[in-house]
C-alpha cells in the first residue's frame, strides 16, 4: 500500500502516456494555468477560536511519534511534480500526563511503536503497567502541550490527529555522513585549482590567526564531523492522510534514513486556516476512513465559493483535457484535408503539364512534316555499279 503510481491524482483516460511523461506538450499546459483565481470574494481570514471544543490559534495540541518509510511522488491537477515522504504512526498512545503543579510544566509523554516485551528493561515495562498501558513502547517521549490540549492515558493519536492542507514540522536525527571537509559542509569555494596552490585546493584556507587575539574562536567552520545530530524542518504541508493504514504524506524531505523516527507536530509559526480537531482525534465507529489529498482548485470560467468543501474539480478537468483531445482531432482532420487537396492539385498540375507538353510536340511535329512536303522534290541521283563504266576520268 506504500507504492503509488506516478498520475494517481490525475485521471488521463483519454491521453495516451509515451515514456514517463503524459501526451501533451508545454504550451498547452501552460495555456490551462489562469491569469487570477476566479472565486467570489477575497480569501477566508484563519479562524481564531471554535466556542464547541474550546480550541483557539494560542492552544497547542500534542504531536505524535512516526516512523519514516520513504519518498514517492505524484502529479498533482497541473501535472506539476510532488514529491511527498511517507510517514507511518505505529500505536502512538497517551502513556502520562505532566502538570505544572506536579512537575513544573505541561506536557503529555507519548510511546509509539511495538516491542516485545523481552526487549525492555522492567522499570520502562513497570511504568508503563502503572499507568495502564498494556503493549511495550519501542519509543517514548515528551511533547510540550497547553493545559486544555490534555488527554487522558491510553489515548491514540492517528492520521485524522492532522488535517489536509496544515503545515507541521518534523523533528529527526539527519543521517551521518562522517568526517567533511569544509566545502561540503559549510559550502566553502575552495582553493585555487592552479597557480601556486599546492596541496590546498579543498582546504578553508586561513582561521584568523593574525588578529587579536591570534586563536581560533569557538564555533569556528572549520572541517569536522557531519550529519547524525537533530535537526527540524518547519512548515511542510501535510499533502494526503491514509486513515485506513495511518499513514501522514507531507510534501518535501525529513532528515534521517527510512525507517527512522521522527517527531511529528503542529507548525510554530504558522495559522491554522481550519479548526484541527481538539485535543484531537476519536474514532467513530462509522467514520470514513478513505484517503483525503489536498485540493487544488482548477480555474475555468466558471466562478465558486471558495468555502464550498464539497466541491470536485474533476469535471472541469475533464472538459479541459476533452476540449484539447477535440481541439486536436480537428487539428488532424484539417492536415489530413489540406494534405488530399494539394496532392490532387500537384497530380492535376503534372497531368496539365504532361497534355501541354504533348500537344507542343504534335504541333512541333506538324509544322515540320508540313515544312518538309512543301519543299521542292529533288531527282534521285544515278545509282552506279561496278560494271558501269566511268567517264569523264
Amino acid at each position: 500500500f506504500l507504492r503509488r503510481t506516478a498520475f494517481q491524482t490525475v485521471r488521463l483516460s483519454s491521453f495516451t502516456l509515451r515514456g514517463k511523461f503524459p501526451a501533451i506538450n508545454e504550451k498547452e499546459v501552460f495555456s490551462m494555468e489562469p491569469e487570477h483565481w476566479e472565486v467570489t470574494g477575497a480569501p477566508p481570514e484563519p479562524p481564531q477560536s471554535d466556542p464547541e471544543s474550546g480550541w483557539t490559534q494560542e492552544s497547542r495540541r500534542v504531536g505524535c511519534i512516526a516512523q519514516k518509510i520513504g519518498m514517492i511522488h505524484e502529479y498533482d491537477d497541473w501535472l506539476s511534480f510532488v514529491p511527498l515522504t511517507v510517514l507511518f504512526i505505529p500505536g502512538c498512545n497517551v502513556i502520562r500526563q505532566l502538570t505544572e503543579e506536579s512537575d513544573g510544566y505541561t506536557a503529555l509523554q507519548m510511546g509509539s511503536g511495538w516491542i516485545h516485551p523481552k526487549n525492555v528493561s522492567k522499570p520502562v515495562l513497570g511504568h508503563l503497567k502503572k499507568y495502564g498501558i498494556k503493549q511495550a513502547k519501542r519509543k517514548i517521549q515528551e511533547f510540550r502541550v497547553t493545559p486544555d490540549a490534555l488527554l487522558p492515558p491510553g489515548t491514540e493519536i492517528t492520521a485524522k490527529h492532522f488535517i489536509i492542507g496544515q503545515k507541521v514540522d518534523v523533528c529527526a536525527i539527519s543521517k551521518g555522513k562522517g568526517f567533511q571537509g569544509p566545502m561540503k559542509r559549510w559550502g566553502f569555494g575552495g582553493g585555487n585549482a592552479t597557480h601556486g596552490n599546492s596541496k590546498a585546493h579543498r582546504s578553508h584556507g586561513s582561521m584568523g590567526g593574525c588578529q587579536d587575539p591570534g586563536k581560533v574562536w569557538k564555533g569556528k567552520k572549520m572541517a569536522g564531523r557531519m550529519g547524525g545530530k537533530r535537526v527540524t524542518v518547519k512548515n511542510l504541508q501535510v499533502y494526503r492522510i491514509d486513515p485506513l493504514h495511518n499513514l501522514v504524506y507531507v510534501r518535501g524531505g525529513v532528515p534521517g534514513p527510512a525507517k527512522g523516527w521522527v517527531r511529528l507536530t503542529d507548525a510554530k509559526n504558522k495559522l491554522f486556516q481550519e479548526i484541527p480537531p481538539f485535543p484531537t482525534h476519536f474514532k467513530q465507529p462509522d467514520e470514513d476512513m478513505s484517503e483525503k489529498c489536498v485540493l487544488i482548485p482548477k480555474p475555468a470560467e466558471y466562478s465558486w465559493d471558495v468555502d464550498d468543501k464539497e466541491l470536485r474539480i474533476d469535471t472541469l478537468k475533464e472538459n479541459e483535457q476533452q476540449k484539447i483531445v477535440v481541439e486536436r482531432k480537428e487539428k488532424a482532420v484539417q492536415k489530413e484535408v489540406r494534405r488530399k487537396e494539394e496532392k490532387s492539385a500537384r497530380k492535376v498540375r503534372r497531368i496539365e503539364t504532361r497534355t501541354t507538353k504533348l500537344s507542343k510536340r504534335a504541333e512541333e511535329l506538324k509544322e515540320k512534316a508540313e515544312r518538309k512536303a512543301s519543299l521542292p522534290k529533288r531527282k534521285k541521283p544515278k545509282e552506279y555499279t561496278e560494271d558501269d563504266e566511268l567517264t569523264g576520268v
